[in-house]
């Protein structure tokens, strides 16, 4: 994580409970979305792994956003992909959102998602 996107992240931990969101975790999910967009994963894989370290119990929620987060933001994973394609994927691969979930702080989210992705590219 360069020096910029770690600035980021600590200015959405600092966020935290700002009432101009509609959750205590809005600004860091607003950040997930923006490094989804920029096609940086380990951004989100350290970014979460930072915010978990220090907001403990806001783990599961946050974990419980990231599929959505990744999917609707993260363009190379559905390139080329059309809705209904991608829902008879989901289909014969159910466990693909608790995958993303049980790797949000680790390192390993971003072979969770390359795997995902080769595989909705075969499919």
């Amino acid at each position: 994580m360069n020096a910029d996107d770690l600035n980021k992240t600590m200015e959405a931990i600092l966020l935290r409970n700002d009432r101009i969101w509609w959750t205590p975790s809005g600004a860091f999910l607003e950040l997930l979305g923006q490094f989804a967009r920029e096609e940086k994963i380990a951004e989100i894989a350290n970014a979460c792994e930072i915010y978990f370290q220090t907001y403990r119990r806001a783990r599961a929620y946050v974990a419980s956003r990231l599929p959505r987060i990744i999917l609707n933001s993260y363009k190379p994973l559905t390139a080329g992909v059309d809705y209904s394609k991608f829902l008879r994927w989901a289909d014969e691969h159910p466990g693909w959102a608790d995958r993303i979930k049980s790797h949000a702080g680790s390192t390993r989210l971003v072979f969770v998602v390359a795997e995902m992705r080769a595989s909705l590219q075969r499919f």
